[in-house]
């Protein structure tokens, strides 16, 4: 388990991450959900920082890529905004529009007028797995925030760059192959 709490939670990116997120109407004050695909960005001169065992491909130690699903968990949550452009389903990686033209976005937010004061801001920019879109989360919290991690799932970013359709998020069959 790591800690992500306050300025650690920078350390993992989340750009190739999909998250499985259900917005509810009420948000509770303890947040979970799975989410596959993020990076443990490498932070050598930092003793605070837990080290993660790394993969037997990494001949130098770097990032890495988390090929499983891990879990997220944010507790005492006060508020949050969710933001989901939808793609469309018969064009790949290109956004739904509207009879406009204009991207179609979901969006929710819970108790913006709590979020002042000593809160942490988590911010989250990945793909949803359902519905498949571009999905931008904040999550506002004054307590611990922890990532349990799948074992064993980890790879080199040099190894996901190199071939990304054998590690990324598949959602015709809810997971890699």
């Amino acid at each position: 388990m790591l800690d992500l709490t306050a300025d650690r939670f920078d350390r993992v990116d989340f750009t190739e991450a999909t998250v499985l997120f259900e917005p509810s109407w009420i948000l509770p004050e303890t947040v979970e959900f799975q989410v596959w695909g993020l990076t443990l960005l490498a932070c050598p001169d930092d003793p605070a920082w837990p080290s993660v065992p790394a993969p037997a491909d990494a001949a130098v130690a770097g990032d890495l890529y988390v090929a499983g699903l891990a879990i997220l968990r944010f507790a005492m949550v006060r508020g949050g905004r969710f933001e989901a452009s939808l793609y469309d389903p018969d064009c790949p990686g290109e956004f739904a529009r509207s009879c406009r033209g204009n991207t179609i976005t979901l969006t929710r937010s819970w108790r913006e007028d709590q979020t002042k004061g000593a809160l942490a801001r988590y911010c989250m920019d990945c793909g949803l797995a359902w519905p498949q879109a571009a999905c931008h989360l904040e999550l506002y919290a004054s307590g611990p925030v922890s990532l349990e991690l799948p074992p064993e799932q980890y790879i080199s970013v040099g190894e996901y760059v190199r071939n990304p359709a054998r590690y990324h998020w598949r959602p015709e069959s809810g997971h890699k192959e």
